[in-house]
């Protein structure tokens, strides 16, 4: 093994000028496999694994001239030592952190704050919600209440047959009194019917008869077997009813029937407390109208998704 070692040295330091690559390369592979051969198995194992565990990429930190500290040195060696191993760490940190912040995220608006969940829904969360169909009186006494900030009127016509050229769908058409006091309608495109002759589709129902705005679509009549024709003012956005639902003023729903009346009133109050107790004080006041927490209406929807929430950040939390 000495002769070995020996003649490599000779060869390799004072006449390595004298012996070309090729010659050098046999001489040097023809006595490795000596080596080889005469070592033990410990031996030959010992050698295995320090190739192994040995790098011969560029050392970027390397220690003897390196002036950072000793462990900011090995960390960077480890680092850019192993790029495959180091990106797929980042990317795995990078999902993770991507994946809390959007499970926060919901948590904190779909949760704790449920002003977007309404507004994707499209449910006008009114404090209360009295079923008094016609009843103007009524309307005009909630006005002028002093507990009362605001109040529209609202009935849904279901199953309402809308076509546009050759496609046709059945939705239903939310009425109100004055659309420009809803608070939860998410208009993308357009704007909320102001005319009679108006009407907004939502992204679902506009893609499947293949209605954009300005379009003309083809409302049936609720009297007869006719149609009556609306101008497509925008197109907006809700997941309430699967998405199958339009928007229209009350004069545009007396062009469907002329005896049209709203059939419910929402109610905002001032001081969102006292919805229970004028509640009660209203029903003794008003024995046929029915009155309804809409918090009672909304609470088990909100509750069970608050819920998902919750489970979904408490999973991210544990997965980071």
């Amino acid at each position: 093994d000495c002769k070995v070692l020996c003649k490599f040295a000779t060869l390799t330091g004072n006449y390595s000028g004298m012996v070309n690559k090729s010659t050098l390369e046999k001489i040097i592979s023809e006595d490795l496999s000596a080596i080889w051969k005469v070592l033990s198995m410990d031996e030959k194992h010992l050698i295995a694994d320090n190739f192994v565990v040995h790098n011969f990429k560029k050392n970027h930190f390397p220690l003897e001239t390196s002036r950072l500290p000793l462990n900011l040195a090995m960390a960077g060696k480890n680092i850019f030592g192993s790029h495959k191993k180091s990106i797929f760490i980042t990317v795995i940190v990078a999902g993770l952190a991507f994946s809390t912040c959007l499970g926060f995220t919901l948590f904190q608006n779909w949760a704790l704050d449920q002003s977007a969940l309404l507004k994707l829904v499209g449910f006008e969360s009114s404090d209360l919600q009295a079923h008094a169909p016609g009843d103007k009186e009524f309307v005009k006494d909630m006005r002028n209440n002093p507990e009362v900030e605001s109040i529209n009127t609202w009935t849904t016509l279901t199953s309402m047959e809308v076509t546009y050229l050759n496609n046709s769908t059945s939705l239903g058409i939310d009425v109100y009194g004055d659309v420009n006091k809803l608070r939860n309608e998410y208009v993308i495109e357009g704007h909320l019917p102001q005319n009679e002759n108006e009407i907004v589709l939502t992204v679902v129902e506009a893609d499947i008869i293949g209605a954009s705005r300005g379009d003309k679509v083809n409302v049936k009549s609720m009297v007869d077997d006719g149609t009556v024709a609306y101008t497509v003012s925008g197109i907006d956005q809700k997941i309430n009813n699967m998405g199958k639902k339009a928007v229209m003023t009350e004069e545009g729903a007396k062009r469907l029937n002329p005896d049209y009346e709203f059939q419910d009133v929402i109610i905002f109050l001032k001081d969102s407390s006292k919805c229970k107790d004028l509640k009660k004080q209203w029903e003794k006041e008003y024995p046929d109208i029915q009155f309804t927490l809409v918090e009672d209406l909304i609470g088990s929807t909100i509750e069970t998704m608050k819920s998902a929430m919750e489970a979904i950040c408490v999973i991210f939390i544990i997965a980071t």
